[in-house]
C-alpha cells in the first residue's frame, strides 16, 4: 500500500496508488486541452477533483496515455467547485459535462453569448481554491494521448 501525498508533495507517480480507470467516473471538466485537464469524479463513491499530472522530464511525454491525479476536496472547496459548475451550466451551457461513455458532449444547448459573457466576467475575479494541501488518492490513465500518433 502506497502513502497519500498531499498535492504539493507530487514528484513522482510511482509515490501514489495506481486507481483502474473503471472505478473513476468523471462528471465534466473545468479545464480543456485535446481531452480533459481538470475537473469533478466520481471515485469510490465521492467526488474528488482530478488534475492532469505530467512529468516534463520524460522524453516519451507526448505518446503517453494521460495520467491524472484523484485529489480529495474539503466539505467547503467542493461547495466553491460545485457552485462555479452549475453557474456555468446556467451561463454558458453544459458543453463541459462528460456523458456516462467518458464523452465530452459539445453539441448541448449554449446560452446567448450576452448570458454567457456574464458568466465570464464573474469568473475572471475568481479566486480557485489552493489544493496544494489537499490529500492525492492515486491516480489514473486516461486512453486519450496528447499526440495522434
Amino acid at each position: 500500500m502506497k502513502k497519500y501525498l498531499k498535492l504539493k508533495e507530487v514528484d513522482y507517480l510511482e509515490n501514489l496508488n495506481n486507481i483502474d480507470r473503471q472505478e473513476v467516473k468523471l462528471l465534466w471538466s473545468y479545464d480543456w486541452w485535446d481531452g480533459p485537464i481538470s475537473g469533478m469524479l466520481i471515485y469510490r463513491e465521492e467526488k474528488c477533483w482530478f488534475q492532469l499530472f505530467t512529468d516534463s522530464d520524460d522524453p516519451e511525454v507526448e505518446k503517453l496515455p494521460r495520467r491524472y491525479l484523484v485529489i480529495e476536496l474539503s466539505k467547503d472547496q467542493l461547495e466553491e467547485k460545485e457552485h462555479w459548475q452549475n453557474l456555468f451550466l446556467e451561463k454558458v451551457g453544459g458543453n463541459n459535462v462528460i456523458d456516462e461513455n467518458g464523452i465530452m458532449r459539445t453539441d448541448r444547448l449554449s446560452r446567448p453569448l450576452e448570458i454567457q459573457k456574464e458568466f465570464f466576467r464573474l469568473a475572471k475575479n475568481r479566486q480557485p481554491a489552493d489544493l496544494t494541501e489537499n490529500r492525492v488518492v492515486g491516480f489514473f490513465e486516461k486512453g486519450i494521448t496528447y499526440s495522434p500518433d
